[in-house]
């Protein structure tokens, strides 16, 4: 009962802890989403890591565009990962 206890009160501090790391970029729509897409990664398993190497604040795109384009590529991916980690028949 004890060894439970501590997987589930570890398994709670991980998740906790990699929702609340912060994601720095320099558009908030943009960071709410990354942060939005990794705790749906997390319920389904899925390793996501967010690493933002680029300038995005130039784009001349609505912010609400940038956010649907990006979202539909996350969500692309994730449906993707989630067929290959389905067991085969």
């Amino acid at each position: 009962m004890i060894e439970l206890a501590k997987e589930y009160i570890t398994e709670i501090f991980k998740v906790t802890r990699e929702l609340n790391d912060v994601i720095v970029i320099d558009r908030p729509e943009i960071a709410a989403l990354l942060k939005a897409k990794q705790s749906i990664a997390l319920q389904h398993g899925i390793n996501f890591l967010v690493r933002v190497d680029c300038n995005i604040s130039m784009l001349k795109i609505k912010p609400h565009e940038l956010v649907r384009v990006i979202g539909n590529i996350i969500d692309n991916a994730f449906d993707e990962t989630q067929n290959l980690m389905a067991p085969k028949m």
